[in-house]
């Protein structure tokens, strides 16, 4: 087999006694019906714990003869289904979670060489969740993806997501010297109706290199079974063009911790984006719950925060604003773009509700130069010039819109449309772009970094 100096890491967290859900390659909403059927019959639901965010590591040796993956779905269910959580020049680290534990293959290739060159990993299975790190990869290449999961009988067969296949998979590597990196940004979309889906596809024709979702990513999560039904109806099923692509790095709504979206114990949320050790990644969460963290590309960081530990008070908001100042005095960095729900400053329906943003953060965002804040929370268009800082609002995920309700005089641009950003980072400055779902246009604007 091909490319024996290429080693895959296969890095397993704890089994976690998760309940199923499901998806398809256009992946429709599904009747009513197929979503009570997934609800399962039986197992352990109450002693699920966090995944380690530094899973031991051991390796994971080719399997020769390559084993084929069948035709006939497996049995086993996706709860999370496989996404790239984050990737570098040479390593990619792959997470999914499943309604049992499972065990079987995975089987990767460079798209421009065909499946010829491909390798196999061994999933050394019986557990429920999985994070995969394939090392050694090559920059700026594309791969291809297949998982099969070992059953009665000995043939791998593909998971099931809505009773479908989730396929097909790829994920190409980042090429250090390919500039601007494109980043999408949407938020609010947690509705997962047709406009979003129609955000989502013209999101897949941007060659984006990640996304960014700026909260609200599931609403009203009591409309189904449960909240793993929710995230895979309003999540998993409208965003799969992307999700099997491309990572998406969001950061928490007011929404993603409302009751209804719980799951033995904890937010959906936490287990569809558990902790992660990785290159570019820097959690800044005591706790270990992936609350708040960085995200660093080249010269640039986001910080990713939470409005919601902020709103609530006590040591972890005061953690939270120790380790913001921190990133923001951080010198390997050319621009730090903070991202959190709760905008600061907003002309539609929540004006009230950035209070305390405004006081606890707008200064530290003044004082380190911050070309660029980007939030959600209202279900709109805004971009906002505040003492030498641009926060733009991007709550327009779904078709669901809040009109101005008072005219900040800091308002630039206000538009009650459906939209997402693509932000273009360079080594001189940004861009950024709002477009609606047909790709008009609706603001543009650069900011220019100086020396």
């Amino acid at each position: 087999m091909p490319g024996k100096r290429r080693w895959a890491a296969l890095a397993l967290a704890l089994a976690l006694a998760l309940v199923a859900c499901g998806s398809a390659s256009e992946v429709p909403p599904p009747p009513a019906s197929q979503i009570a059927s997934l609800v399962p019959s039986a197992g352990p639901t109450s002693t699920a714990q966090p995944p380690s965010p530094s899973p031991s590591a051991s390796p994971g040796p080719t399997l020769t003869p390559a084993p084929r993956i069948g035709d006939d779905l497996a049995q086993a269910a996706y709860l999370v289904p496989l996404q790239t959580r984050h990737r570098t020049a040479d390593q990619v680290w792959l997470y999914a979670a499943f309604d049992r534990p499972v065990s079987g293959a995975m089987f990767y290739w460079p798209l421009d060489r065909g499946e010829e060159a491909g390798e196999w990993v061994r999933l050394p299975g019986d557990s429920a969740l999985l994070t995969v790190t394939l090392q050694g990869l090559d920059a700026g290449t594309a791969y291809g993806l297949r998982l099969g999961l070992q059953e009665s009988g000995g043939e791998l067969r593909p998971p099931r997501f809505l009773d479908a296949a989730w396929e097909p998979f790829s994920f190409e590597m980042d090429d250090p010297q390919r500039w601007p990196l494109r980043v999408g940004v949407i938020g609010d979309s947690g509705f997962g109706g047709p406009a979003t889906r129609k955000l989502v596809q013209a999101m897949a024709q941007e060659e984006l290199d990640f996304v960014i979702h700026t909260g609200d990513l599931v609403y009203n999560a009591y409309q189904q079974p449960d909240a793993a039904q929710a995230y895979a109806v309003k999540l998993f099923a409208p965003f799969a063009p992307l999700l099997r692509r491309m990572p998406l790095y969001p950061v928490m709504g007011n929404h993603d911790i409302y009751d209804d979206s719980f799951w033995q114990g904890r937010p959906f949320y936490e287990l569809a984006f558990p902790p992660l050790a990785a290159q570019g990644i820097e959690s800044g969460d005591p706790a270990g719950r992936n609350r708040w963290y960085a995200l660093r590309r080249g010269p640039y960081q986001f910080l990713m925060l939470n409005t919601q530990v902020l709103l609530a008070g006590g040591e972890d908001a005061q953690a939270q604003d120790a380790w913001l100042s921190l990133r923001l005095e951080d010198p390997r960095f050319r621009a730090s773009i903070p991202v959190f729900h709760v905008p600061p400053y907003t002309s539609g329906l929540h004006t009230d509700d950035g209070a305390l943003v405004r006081q606890r953060w707008l200064p530290l965002f003044q004082a380190a130069e911050v070309p660029l804040v980007l939030s959600g929370h209202d279900h709109n268009y805004e971009r906002l010039q505040v003492e030498g800082v641009t926060f733009v609002v991007s709550g327009g995920g779904s078709a669901r819109l809040y009109a101005r309700r008072a005219a900040l005089p800091e308002s630039q641009v206000f538009a009650a449309r459906t939209h997402y950003l693509v932000l273009e980072l360079e080594a001189e400055g940004l861009l950024l772009t709002a477009r609606s779902p047909a790709g008009q246009i609706i603001d543009r604007v650069r900011f220019d970094l100086g020396d």
